[in-house]
C-alpha cells in the first residue's frame, strides 16, 4: 500500500460521511409515512440484488448510501411509521439514536469497572435514579438490598431472571455441578415461548419445564399452582400482555409462591404504557420484573430492563461475565451493546421526565376524534377504551353488532392497508373488533385515520 493511501477513514472523512448518514436518517424519518408499512418484496428479492461473492474492492461511501436507499430500504418493514398501529409500538427516538452514535464513537468495552469505570457507574447510577423517580423503596437501590441491570431485551431478561432463580435455589451450585435434573420451572400452558427457550439455554431442559394445564377459560387455579410447587421449583413465571388470560390475581400467585420460598418473575415486556406499570408489579411483591426497552419506553429495540431483589440481580449479573473461568457466562451472548446501553439510558431519562398525564390526555383526545367521526353508523358500536389493561393506552375501538351489513373486520383492515397513506390497525382481542392504537399517532393524523374509516364504513347512497 502506498504512503499516500490508507484504509482508515480520516477525521475529515468521518465528519463528512457522518453528516451524510445523519441527514439520511433525518430524511428517512421525515418521509417514513410515505412508505408501505409492510415490505412489498418477495422472498429472495433482496439477496438477488447483492453480489454473489464478497467484493474484492470497497465502494465509495455515496454508493453505499445509495445501496441502502435502493436495495435495503425496499426490504424494510417500517416499524417507526406513524401508520403502524398494530402489534406493539417500537418507538425509537432521535436522542436514543444519537446516544448510540456517541457510545459507538467512544468504543469502550465495559466488561469490568476497570475497563471503563464510566460504563459501570453510569448504568448503576441511572438505575438508582430510576428507583428515586419511581418512588420505589430504598431497598431497590444498588447500595441497599436491590439494584438493576440493563439487558438487551425482555426475553434475555427472562433468561437472566431464570438463571438467578436457579442459582438461588441451588445455593450457587448449578454453575459448577449442572442442573442434574433436580430443578424445575413451572408456568401455565399459556406462558410465553421465551421461558421455554430460557430453560434450554440455562441447562434445565424441557423435561424440567412443567406447564400446568388451564381450564376452558385458559385459567389455572391457585390450588393447582400450589400442588405443582415442590423442592425442585426454582421460580414461578407470570406473563403480562394484551389479552393474556390470568387465572387469578398476581398477588395470589406471589402469596402462594412466597409461602414456599419461591421467587416470582414477571414478564412485563409490553406493559408500558401506562407509566405506573414500571412500579406496579414490584409494589405487589414480584421478585424480578422484565420490561422491553424498545416498546413504550422508546429505547433501542435490542435493550430491556431487569429489576428486582439484589441477590437475584447479582446472580443474573454474574452470568454476563465469568472472571473465574475461561468459559464465558451463559448470558454473555445476550449482553447489550454499549451503543444500546447509551440509547437505553437516554430513552429512559426522557421517558421518566415526560408529562405522562398530558401524553395520555392527547391519546384520549385523538381516540375520541375517531370515535366522534364514526358515531351513528348502523351496526357499529364505536367507543374509546381508556382504562382497559388490554389496550395499553386510550384507543378507538370498533365493535361489529349483529345487524352490521358492511365489510368484515379483515376486509376493513385490508382496505386501510391498501389506502393512501396505508394504515395498519389492531385485530381486536375480544370478538373480532378493530382497535386503533394511538401511541404512534402524530398530531393531526387521527383525522386521516377517521377519513379513511369513514369512507370505508359509511353506507353510500
Amino acid at each position: 500500500m502506498g504512503a499516500d493511501k490508507s484504509f482508515h477513514m480520516t477525521a475529515d472523512e468521518f465528519r463528512r460521511h457522518g453528516r451524510e448518514v445523519i441527514d439520511w436518517i433525518a430524511d428517512y424519518l421525515e418521509r417514513v409515512e410515505s412508505f408501505p408499512v409492510l415490505s412489498q418484496v418477495e422472498p429472495g428479492e433482496i439477496r438477488a440484488k447483492l453480489p454473489p461473492s464478497p467484493p474484492e474492492q470497497g465502494e465509495p461511501f455515496a454508493a453505499m448510501l445509495r445501496d441502502v436507499e435502493e436495495v435495503i430500504l425496499p426490504g424494510i418493514t417500517h416499524w417507526q411509521s406513524p401508520n403502524f398501529f398494530a402489534y406493539f409500538p417500537a418507538n425509537s427516538s432521535g436522542p436514543a439514536v444519537l446516544g448510540e452514535l456517541l457510545s459507538a464513537g467512544l468504543g469502550v468495552q465495559g466488561m469490568l469497572w476497570s475497563t471503563s469505570p464510566a460504563a459501570t457507574e453510569l448504568e448503576t447510577h441511572v438505575l438508582d435514579w430510576l428507583v428515586e423517580m419511581l418512588a420505589l423503596p430504598r431497598r431497590f437501590r444498588s447500595d441497599g438490598a436491590g439494584g438493576g441491570v440493563i439487558e438487551d431485551s425482555a426475553s434475555s431478561a427472562t433468561l437472566c431472571a431464570l438463571l438467578a432463580a436457579r442459582e438461588r435455589a441451588t445455593g450457587n451450585a448449578a454453575n459448577h455441578e449442572g442442573n442434574q435434573g433436580r430443578w424445575g420451572v413451572y408456568g401455565s400452558t399459556q406462558t410465553h415461548s421465551s421461558l421455554q427457550k430460557a430453560v434450554r439455554i440455562a441447562g434445565i431442559g424441557d423435561r424440567n419445564l412443567h406447564l400446568i394445564d388451564v381450564d376452558a377459560g385458559f385459567a389455572m387455579r391457585p390450588d393447582e399452582l400450589e400442588a405443582a410447587i415442590n423442592e425442585n421449583t426454582a421460580a414461578v413465571a407470570w406473563i403480562f400482555g394484551p389479552f393474556a388470560r390470568h387465572p387469578f390475581p398476581l398477588e395470589t400467585c406471589i402469596e402462594v409462591a412466597h409461602r414456599h420460598g419461591v421467587p416470582v418473575i414477571v414478564d412485563a415486556a409490553a406493559e408500558v404504557p401506562p407509566f405506573d406499570n414500571l412500579t406496579r408489579f414490584t409494589k405487589m411483591g414480584a421478585d424480578m420484573v422484565t420490561f422491553s426497552g424498545g416498546k413504550g419506553i422508546g429505547g433501542p429495540q435490542n435493550a430491556g430492563l431487569l429489576a428486582g431483589r439484589k441477590d437475584l440481580i447479582d446472580a443474573a449479573y454474574k452470568h454476563s461475565l465469568n472472571l473465574h473461568s475461561p468459559i464465558a457466562g451463559i448470558g454473555r451472548p445476550s449482553k447489550v451493546s454499549k451503543e444500546s446501553l447509551a440509547g437505553m439510558v437516554t430513552a429512559l431519562e426522557l421517558f421518566l421526565e415526560s408529562d405522562h398525564e398530558a401524553t395520555w390526555a392527547s391519546w384520549r383526545q385523538q381516540a375520541q376524534h375517531v370515535v366522534d367521526r364514526l358515531q351513528g353508523i348502523p351496526g357499529l358500536r364505536v367507543v374509546v377504551e381508556d382504562h382497559d389493561p388490554n389496550r395499553q393506552g386510550p384507543q378507538a375501538v370498533i365493535y361489529f353488532e349483529h345487524e352490521w351489513k358492511g365489510p368484515s373486520a379483515a376486509e376493513i383492515r385490508d382496505k386501510l392497508r391498501e389506502g393512501d397513506p396505508p394504515i395498519y390497525v389492531g385485530g381486536g382481542g375480544y370478538r373480532g373488533e378493530i382497535n386503533v392504537v394511538m401511541v404512534n399517532v402524530q398530531p393531526g393524523e387521527e383525522r386521516i385515520i377517521a377519513d379513511q374509516l369513514e369512507t370505508i364504513l359509511k353506507p353510500r347512497g
